[in-house]
Parts: structure tokens; sequence; C-alpha cells
């Protein structure tokens, strides 16, 4: 019996782990395939494209879904090909938009938004955004804000960047299971049209301890009770 419990109590903490989703934003042409690491694509930059059922790193689903909430101008395929952190397909492009408008880029895209959807009330999230768009020495910075149940966090990543990313921990989803995460040009952006990208994001979700240490002692009562009956 003893064992037995011992066996529950791991099998139960291993279920516990983070779970790692990884989403390419780009083109349809350019999807992102990793041997042995399941992505998942974007590659709609209007309202409402979306991805229903995210998998997992490892194919499983999750039961979260993401959405553009707020249109990005289009795709930039400007990105590295070289970065050590994700394959090329992943860094070689990303949505983009534009906060002031030119003769190039008429038109603005100041509302570039994502939300993440069925969203576990008892796990926190980790986010981890990156993009690429180089070729000159121009400051690119993005500013990447994830608000949920208990408020916002904001990141800033210069995205003329090749093995750069930026990290934001500890968010909860709101009452509605949901984060959403605002894209836009950060401090010290020098773009004349104020450009701004997200090429990947990563999320890990994790079960609060408290929940995990339930789910075990849960077992054990009932394992306990088991014996007792047989």
């Amino acid at each position: 019996m003893r064992h037995f419990l011992l066996l529950a109590a791991v099998v139960l903490t291993s279920r516990a782990g983070a779970a790692v989703i990884r989403i390419d934003f780009g083109s349809a042409a350019n999807t992102t395939t990793e041997a042995g690491v399941t992505w998942n694509n974007l590659t709609g930059t209007t309202v409402g494209s979306n991805i229903a059922e995210l998998a997992d790193t490892v194919g499983a689903a999750t039961g979260l879904g993401i959405e553009v909430t707020g249109a990005f101008r289009g795709v930039n395929a400007s990105g590295t090909t070289t970065s050590t952190l994700f394959p090329a397909n992943a860094t070689r492009d990303s949505f983009y938009g534009n906060t002031v408008a030119s003769g190039g880029f008429p038109g603005t895209f100041p509302d570039g938004q994502l939300t993440l959807s069925g969203l576990n009330a008892l796990e926190s999230y980790t986010l981890r955004f990156y993009a690429s768009r180089t070729g000159d020495a121009v400051n690119r910075s993005t500013l990447y804000t994830a608000e949920g149940g208990n408020g916002a966090q904001s990141v800033t990543l210069n995205t003329n960047n090749v093995n750069g990313s930026v990290v934001i921990s500890g968010l909860t989803a709101d009452a509605n299971g949901r984060i959403v995460i605002d894209v836009g040009p950060g401090a010290g952006n020098t773009t004349a049209e104020q450009f701004y990208y997200i090429g990947v994001l990563e999320v890990t979700s994790v079960p609060e301890p408290a929940t995990a240490s339930m789910m075990i002692a849960s077992l054990a009562t009932c394992l306990l009770r088991r014996k007792r009956n047989a």
C-alpha cells in the first residue's frame, strides 16, 4: 500500500507539472513544424482569426484557444533565420502593425490584440514573447501588455532581434477564463510609423501548489479507504 501511495503521488505530481504551448504568428507559406515538438500556427491577422483548440508541445489538446481581437496590419517576412531559440520558420516572419500612417503605410493599426481563452482558474500562466525584424539598425521596440484576473503586466523587446525574448509570469485568468494581450510600439521605438511585431508566443501553465497538494491528498485518502474496506 505504501508503495502504491508513493507511485500515485509521483503520477499526480507529474500530471500537475507545467504544460507548454507554442504559437507561431506568420504566413501560411511558412508554418512551423519541428521534430518532436508540436506547434500551433496562426496565419490570419484580421479580427476573428483564431485557433479554437491549442495543442501543447507534446501534441495533447489543452482546451485553450487564441483569437485575434484587435487587427494587425499583416505579416512581415524580414526576420532572422539563424536564431537558436526557435525554428527558422517561426522566426523569419511575424504579425505587425503601425500606429502612425505614412505614404508607404496608409492607415493605422493601433489595437493589435490577442485573447487567450479557456484558461483554468486553478492555474497560473507564464507568457514568453519573441519577434524578429532585422536588416537595419533601427530600434523596433515592441510593448507587450497582458491582463488577466490579477491585473496587467508589461514587457518590452527591441524586435530588431535574433535571440532575445521577454517573459511575463504569474498571470491568472479573468472571470471569463481569459488573458488579453495588447501589442504596440514600445518606448525607444524610432520607426517613423511606430511599427510593432509578434512572432512567437510561448504559454506555460502551472497548477497552483495548493491544487496539486489537494489532488495528491484526495487520492491518498481514497486508496486508504479502499484498503480498509478490502
